[in-house]
């Protein structure tokens, strides 16, 4: 679990600084079909995911982030949460 937190802070502060980032060789869930891609690439520009897959291209200027078999769920959101009012 706290390397699925730890992704995701990576995903918003590389993306903030880089415009274009490469997330390569993830295990990558879709949330609306339950299918996993293996080594899969997903790409973000200005905070959007443009292109995901193991086919998708890379943009040559992109940040490369190399993922390692971790697993990538795009979309996800903590639904458990506590706030304080």
């Amino acid at each position: 679990m706290h390397r699925a937190i730890l992704l995701v802070c990576c995903l918003f502060v590389t993306t903030a600084v880089q415009a274009q980032t490469a997330f390569l060789n993830a295990n990558l869930l879709n949330p609306g079909t339950g299918e996993v891609t293996r080594n899969a690439t997903l790409v973000v520009e200005d905070g959007l995911i443009t292109a995901y897959g193991t086919d998708a291209i890379i943009p040559a200027n992109a940040a490369r982030v190399d993922l390692e078999g971790r697993w990538l769920v795009p979309g996800y959101i903590d639904a458990h949460a506590h706030i304080a009012t």
